[in-house]
């Protein structure tokens, strides 16, 4: 009942049960492709990188059973076990877009061929008579290994047309063979030919899972499709109103066991799909764009709050280790902050605008804009009756949270983007850090720069995240000072 996914270069085993997970951390570069064995207790990984590896481990142990490596260059983009489990088979990146097939408890290399001359997407074992299908930029094929060699065959389009990429494979066990386009078609093949034909999606169709009981599929209008095996739709499921990420949820990946569907995202969740009552649950969300910028833990409760280059704050509850709400802002989320009795979050915005948000229901309270640029870095005073914002343009603007986040100053020294904000106990002095290293003290009441070491030796910080500074010393490299270090925390 584990799920299995990979996230960066870390293969991941979520139970769903006990909500905890488990990693794999074999690889040196960003996993893009996953096989599962037949037992179902074995995977293989493969990732991107000039001399890439091919990894096959343990999901109990998480432990590397072998690792193949010296025949694909750039990385490998589609695995596949055969029936047996014995053969694994690869499909590298490389200019020859080259295909291997492996005994991977030896190590060995059984056959290899030159795939083709455009991208291969798919690789999958034919279980019926342990060939290989291969699907991609404007073709199928179909594979034979014959000594050390392995023979392929274009598929003949008798219907559809070739000028387009096949994105999607998948196989049953009595050897009926579907492929999904970019145009948004399922295509069933029979001795190497289209045997049928069928629109499915608005859109490539991303993901496909055959089984006993049907066909599913999964496409970037973003909903999950169940079919017969003679491709007559069954029931549909609209992922776009069940998605807590941004709108135009995109289906990645489907898995169908017994009476369940796994679903996986371009928004990083995980859902599962009752075919029964067609209620999706949502196993994991979480962030799926770029970086996240902030993070800040609540004043009195086990919250805390998260922001991102995907446009959204996050609230995650500690215990249950979930995401609770969530708000898509207009643009990417630089920073945030929670006020210090809990009922503000402050979020800073890619395009300088600050909004401050109802931390229980995420609405906005107010917005403001006064930088063009981004706002990097935002905190509250150890008080509650401030809040200090700074931009990447080097500014600290400073407002009046007590009436309606009035601006009442601005510090001005820091020459790059301001990275940290610490704030005195008595709420009386600023400290901050910007991207260059820089580190400077200042008086709040005049927004002045303190120039005198000795006035801010003995004060007691309410938090400490620069990277600069007494405390901070030696947590970076040797004569490289904080460089690379993007905060700290006490």
């Amino acid at each position: 009942g584990e799920v299995v996914f990979v996230v960066g270069a870390t293969g991941v085993i979520y139970n769903p049960v006990q909500h905890t997970q488990k990693f794999f951390n074999g690889h040196t570069d960003d996993i893009i492709c996953l096989g599962m064995h037949p037992d179902f207790n074995i995977v293989a990984t493969g990732q991107v990188g000039r001399k890439a590896l091919l990894c096959v481990w343990n999901t109990f142990t998480m432990q590397t059973l072998t690792v193949l490596r010296g025949f694909h260059d750039n990385g490998i983009c589609a695995v596949s076990f055969s029936s047996g489990g014995d053969k694994l088979v690869s499909v590298g990146i490389d200019t020859d877009h080259s295909i291997a097939v492996w005994n991977w408890e030896t190590g060995a290399k059984i056959a290899s061929a030159t795939g083709h001359v455009h991208r291969i997407f798919c690789v999958a074992f034919n279980p019926s008579d342990d060939s290989i299908v291969t699907t991609g930029v404007s073709h199928v094929k179909f594979w034979t290994v014959t000594g050390r060699l392995l023979r392929g065959k274009s598929g003949a389009f008798t219907q559809g047309s070739r000028d387009q990429a096949m994105v999607s494979l998948t196989i049953s066990k009595k050897g009926r063979i579907y492929s999904g386009s970019e145009q948004g078609e399922i295509y069933r093949w029979k001795n190497a030919e289209v045997d049928t034909l069928v629109m499915a999606h608005e859109g490539p169709v991303f993901a496909l899972w055959v089984c006993r009981d049907g066909l599913c599929s999964g496409g970037k209008d973003g909903k999950v499709m169940v079919w017969s095996l003679n491709l007559k739709p069954l029931v549909t499921f609209d992922m776009r109103s069940q998605s807590t990420g941004l709108d135009r949820t995109r289906i990645r990946s489907v898995c169908w066991l017994a009476k369940t569907i796994l679903v996986g995202t371009i928004h990083s969740e995980v859902f599962e799909i009752d075919i029964e009552s067609g209620t999706p649950a949502a196993l994991l969300t979480g962030h799926c764009a770029g970086k996240v910028n902030g993070l800040q833990t609540h004043p009195s409760k086990r919250v805390f709050v998260t922001g991102a280059e995907d446009k959204t704050v996050r609230v995650w509850d500690m215990d249950t280790r979930k995401q609770i709400n969530i708000k898509t802002m207009e643009a990417a989320v630089c920073a945030v902050a929670i006020s210090l009795d809990g009922s503000h979050i402050a979020a800073g915005l890619e395009d300088g605008k600050l909004v401050i948000l109802k931390a229980r229901s995420l609405r906005p309270a107010m917005e403001r804009k006064d930088r063009k640029k981004a706002l990097t870095e935002t905190k509250y005073s150890a008080n509650g009756k401030f809040l200090a914002v700074g931009s990447f343009d080097g500014f600290i603007d400073l407002y009046d949270v007590m009436s309606d986040y009035e601006w009442i100053g601005t510090c001005q020294g820091h020459k790059s983007a301001v990275a940290c904000i610490d704030w005195s106990n008595d709420s009386k002095l600023l400290m901050s850090d910007d991207r260059t290293g820089l580190h400077i003290f200042w008086d709040v009441e005049s927004t002045k720069e303190i120039m005198v070491a000795a006035e801010v030796r003995d004060v007691e910080w309410a938090s400490f995240t620069a990277t600069q500074g007494w405390p901070a010393q030696g947590i970076g490299p040797k004569f490289q000072g904080a460089t690379g270090i993007n905060t700290s925390c006490r």
